[in-house]
């Protein structure tokens, strides 16, 4: 579609927002490219996603397969371990001198007498006044904070290079991107400075950067509060931890998860009932084929299934991306309603381009006469694969896919209107799911593979069967 200029106007004074000519016209052109492929959720009528939800099987097209596989390899790749913040990690001066306890933290979370800017002019100058959750539960466990780490901001980005505070680089390569919206938390615990971290996931933003510089990220939404995180889009926010290893990242979500989700050890899950061949492992093939990496992610789950994988379509795999961000757009604009002059700054000096363009499409789709087309069917649809998704991976079944299309793209290779948010496609709607290094691409970087599960014990195991087979990812 096109805006006219009553529309876009219109547009600017719900989110009270303003902008410069030059500005203005390259938003409209953005916002009109994302709103066409936003698209595709209009043409589904409620009745088409009902009846997909209530016959999956007759849609996902299972079917088991049996191979020959190679044993898992994987490289590690050389890694320049430095004293220095010199890949803008962190958004004021860490302390790296704490110790195997320490943490850096994403300044989306709250720690007290700290400033929590979540990457935002807005926030520049705001000091917590309080602890989040997962941050009482780690004081309480002996463990430390050497700093907060540079983000996206409000978590809204691809690469961590919408901070005011600049872009993230990626220590495995710095021409490479370093992933979003947790890419300083992954930099950190990448380049050596920490070994521990703690990140945000709305739609990937763990498991991306996790997966780009050959680290293990854990997504477990439901299972951790979210008291005391700066919300992108609260009901789909979560907290968890970036580490080396999975026998420390099982350590950090014990120490911070809900008491009623606190897992089994990996090592009793991989030796008892998660061996090859023990469990179903379902691999999506029209997501699979996105990938320029299938045949490492392949062989790998065949590893995990002994030989046998249970291949099947996602549902709506054309309207993952778009309904996921018809609803976070939708609830960002109003999470972020609150930030005005009286108390902070201009919306216009206090967000950046990113999180403008996101208010104006949430506010786009939650306006009288669009409400209907986009959001209420972008949460039908997303009910739907959430319903699918969960019957799928639960008891001894587990999804095994790829975490992104390729391994850390180039920057330059960043410029494409729609590439940064279709790379979504694979993060976008999983509830708990983990990432680990799998092989290596045709340049040695680490492929990541995704185990999407309910089983969170399960899916440790299966982690760590990884882990195990390949002698360490660090």
């Amino acid at each position: 579609m096109c805006f006219t200029t009553s529309q876009f106007e219109y547009l600017k004074k719900l989110s009270k927002l303003d902008f410069s000519p030059n500005e203005e016209a390259r938003m409209r052109a953005e916002l009109e490219t994302f709103i066409n492929y936003l698209d595709v959720i209009r043409s589904y009528d409620f009745g088409t996603i009902t009846n997909i939800s209530e016959n999956s099987a007759s849609f996902i097209n299972a079917k088991v397969e049996e191979r020959s596989y190679a044993p898992i390899s994987y490289t590690k790749p050389s890694r320049t371990h430095v004293n220095s913040d010199i890949y803008n990690v962190f958004m004021d001066e860490p302390d790296l001198s704490l110790g195997d306890k320490a943490i850096a933290v994403k300044d989306n979370i709250l720690i007290k007498g700290m400033k929590a800017t979540a990457g935002s002019n807005m926030l520049r100058d705001y000091v917590a006044t309080y602890d989040a959750d997962v941050i009482t539960k780690l004081k309480a466990a002996g463990y430390t904070f050497a700093g907060k780490t540079n983000m996206d901001e409000f978590a809204m980005g691809f690469d961590s290079s919408t901070s005011y505070k600049g872009r993230v680089l990626n220590p495995l390569d710095t021409t490479r991107s370093a992933g979003g919206s947790s890419g300083g938390s992954a930099a950190a615990v990448a380049a050596g400075l920490t070994k521990l971290a703690l990140g945000s996931d709305t739609g990937g933003s763990i498991l991306q950067p996790a997966s780009y510089m050959g680290l293990v990220g854990l997504r477990c939404a439901g299972t951790v509060s979210r008291q005391g995180l700066i919300s992108y889009a609260s009901s789909i926010d979560t907290i968890g931890p970036i580490t080396t290893n999975v026998d420390d990242c099982v350590t950090i979500y014990k120490t911070i998860c809900d008491e009623e989700f606190i897992p089994s050890e990996p090592q009793t899950e991989a030796t008892s009932g998660i061996n090859p061949g023990d469990c179903e492992i379902w691999v999506p093939d029209n997501l699979l084929v996105l990938s320029a990496n299938k045949d490492v992610i392949l062989n790998a789950a065949y590893n995990l299934g002994g030989g046998k994988v249970v291949h099947f379509d996602m549902p709506f795999v054309d309207e993952l991306v778009a309904s996921y961000y018809v609803v976070t757009c939708a609830l960002a604009s109003s999470n972020l309603a609150r930030y005005d002059e009286d108390r902070y700054m201009s919306r216009d000096e206090g967000f950046g381009f990113e999180v403008k363009k996101r208010i104006l499409l949430g506010n786009f789709v939650l306006s009288h006469g669009f409400y209907d087309d986009y959001f209420r069917k972008a949460y039908e649809i997303r009910k739907a694969v959430t319903g699918i998704v969960n019957e799928i991976a639960s008891g001894n079944r587990y999804i095994v896919m790829p975490v992104t299309k390729t391994t850390a793209p180039l920057i330059t290779d960043l410029d494409a209107p729609l590439r940064k948010y279709t790379d979504d496609v694979f993060t976008c709607w999983a509830d708990k799911a983990i990432t680990v290094p799998c092989g290596n691409d045709e340049v040695g970087l680490p492929v990541g593979l995704q185990i999407v599960s309910s089983n969170i014990s399960g899916m440790l195991g299966l982690a760590k069967h990884i882990e195990d087979m390949v002698g360490g990812f660090f």
